[in-house]
């Protein structure tokens, strides 16, 4: 049985106790992600480590789901597990970020944090900007044949020519 995660964490805290967090939480109390998905019944694992490193504060670990989602090609469903994995500094409200790298990832702490928030804004970014079946197991018309070029003699015969390298002959 999945541990019950809490509501809100201070990531600062944490880190400083060296914490992990481990356990489940719903999609349902992820409006945005709801949205996006087709199983709202789906949950998330969360899986993070708090403590600190060269850097000063870290949460690392992943999140992850098994999500539903609408194929953009025939508007079926899509089982896809999408995973966000995390390395975030942690500042607290403040403090200079100058001296880190370019490529860092870190958040401000002011306050206590929404874990539901934190963890759908990763899984956000880890979905996929268009989610479709791989070619040859979408059911949208047209798509079973998109490998291969049209007959000869068809309407787009000449533009099939042109992506094989052929030349159009003019008349």
């Amino acid at each position: 049985m999945s541990a019950v995660l809490p509501a809100a964490i201070d990531p600062i805290r944490l880190a400083d106790e060296g914490s992990s967090l481990q356990g489940t939480l719903p999609v349902r109390t992820m409006s945005r992600l709801r949205e996006a998905c087709r199983n709202p019944d789906a949950v998330v694992q969360v899986n993070l480590r708090f403590g600190r490193d060269a850097n000063g504060r870290v949460m690392d670990g992943t999140v992850s789901a098994c999500l539903q989602l609408t194929c953009q090609r025939c508007l079926g469903g899509l089982n896809e597990e999408v995973t966000a994995r995390m390395h975030v500094i942690l500042l607290r409200a403040g403090e200079s970020h100058s001296a880190l790298s370019d490529d860092a990832d870190f958040m401000e702490v002011a306050a206590s944090v929404s874990l539901p928030e934190l963890v759908e804004d990763e899984l956000l970014l880890a979905l996929t900007m268009t989610p479709r079946h791989p070619q040859g197991e979408c059911r949208a018309p047209g798509t079973e044949n998109a490998d291969r070029a049209p007959a000869d003699g068809g309407p787009l015969s000449a533009l099939a020519g042109l992506k094989a390298g052929d030349e159009i002959s003019g008349s």
